[in-house]
């Protein structure tokens, strides 16, 4: 069995302490962004729940304007 030098352990805990350094810095990023996007959640909700509900009301404006035969522009919102 081969000893290491003082050298070689030096270097080994400069390397791993490096990759710790690294890791706890990637994690740190990581739960910040994960805190935004938790943040920003309902917001998102909102906006895509607004987005649903205006292609539904136009689907609707399309299947009336079909059923009684009418011209398919809306001055509200011109295609």
């Amino acid at each position: 069995m081969t000893t290491m030098t003082p050298a070689q352990v030096l270097t080994v805990a400069a390397i791993g302490g490096a990759a710790g350094v690294l890791a706890a810095t990637a994690l740190v990023l990581l739960a910040a962004a994960l805190y935004r996007a938790i943040e920003h959640l309902p917001e998102w909700w909102q906006r895509r729940k607004e987005r649903r509900a205006g292609h539904a009301a136009r689907r609707e404006f399309d299947r009336i304007t079909a059923l009684y035969d009418l011209p398919a522009h809306d001055p509200r919102n011109p295609r």
